[in-house]
């Protein structure tokens, strides 16, 4: 009887399937240019994977625009997190991986635009762009690249998250992502 217990506690604290228990660490080098003048480290952390109720929960909120969403998402725990020395951390709301053909993996950061986080102009689409995507694209080996879209609209959908347009033209590259953890 105990055993059953435990083993039925287990599978509801692992988020039935939905992605692995333990948090995921990265470094990756962040490129030179408006938020940075020289190439600078940052951390990348996955916290917690969003489930499938996530999904939902933001997909259904997607319905009500760009707003809608930004609610939703800021309603939402830390699920991850980027971190560069002398900057607050870029918090994620949700954060989802996608199998590639390839062997390897895309993961996908959604975060909500806030005043004095990482920002390269303080009005620039403040009331249209909610939205700052980080993605990581990784091979088989957990080593790979990334892009910090600054200014985005976004929608969440049956599919998980999906920018639908990015008002700098500059998105910020992330080089030589290694998984440390």
């Amino acid at each position: 009887m105990r055993a059953a217990l435990f083993v039925l506690l287990a599978a509801a604290t692992l988020g039935q399937g939905d992605g692995p228990a333990r948090p995921e660490r990265f470094t990756a080098i962040m490129n030179a240019g408006p938020m940075n003048p020289r190439p600078t480290g940052v951390d990348i952390v996955v916290e917690r994977w969003g489930t499938t109720a996530d999904r939902d929960r933001l997909s259904a909120a997607s319905r009500d625009g760009q707003s809608g969403l930004a609610m939703a998402l800021r309603k939402e725990p830390a699920s991850g997190y980027i971190y560069m020395q002398g900057h607050e951390r870029l918090v994620s709301g949700y954060v989802q991986q996608e199998a590639m053909p390839d062997g390897g993996r895309r993961i996908l950061f959604l975060c909500e635009r806030r005043p004095g986080e990482w920002e390269l102009a303080n009005d620039t689409g403040r009331t249209q762009y909610l939205f700052r995507i980080v993605e990581v694209k990784l091979d088989d080996k957990n080593r790979g690249t990334g892009t910090i879209f600054h200014t985005a609209k976004a929608e969440v959908g049956a599919d998980g998250v999906k920018m639908l347009d990015e008002l700098s033209g500059q998105p910020t590259a992330l080089l030589s992502v290694r998984k440390t953890k």
